[in-house]
């Protein structure tokens, strides 16, 4: 039933290109030829792309997708979802700052850490022994996040 009109679209705009179509000249020229045979060809290619797209639209799930109520839902869990991984990110975030200041301090502040404690707080053992941080430059952030699945999909 859902066909009924998308079929007879494509019928009617072939009946009408059928119509439009002046019969053919005996005495035309090659060129004039060539545009014959091109609008030919495209008066029977319209409807069957009509009808591809129809039956493409109705094979893919056509109108009988989610319902807004069902969207709404999702979009309700992926929202909270967002609010959450605010929070997560700026606190992640927050404590990659403090790591990096602490563990590669910004060379403008290297001076002021000559003759305190600091100067000599890192262990041989240690991960970041003689480590020594060369220019400026963004870090990637170390919390790696993935797309959530919502609506169980």
């Amino acid at each position: 039933m859902d066909l009924c009109i998308p079929i007879l679209a494509a019928a009617s705009t072939y009946v009408q290109a059928k119509m439009m179509q002046q019969p053919p000249n005996p005495a035309a020229t090659e060129q004039e030829l060539q545009a014959q045979q091109m609008t030919k060809s495209m008066a029977l290619m319209m409807p069957l792309m009509m009808i591809m797209g129809t039956v493409g639209f109705m094979a893919g799930g056509g109108p009988g997708g989610k319902k807004v109520p069902e969207i709404n839902a999702d979009r309700k869990e992926y929202l909270r979802y967002l609010s959450g991984l605010r929070t997560r990110v700026t606190s992640s975030a927050a404590a990659q700052v403090t790591f990096f200041n602490y563990h590669a301090p910004h060379p403008e502040d290297l001076l002021s850490i000559i003759g305190t404690n600091r100067q000599w707080s890192r262990q041989v053992n240690h991960d970041f022994y003689a480590a020594t941080r060369i220019g400026l430059g963004s870090e990637a952030a170390v919390d790696r996040l993935l797309k959530p699945a919502v609506g169980g999909a």
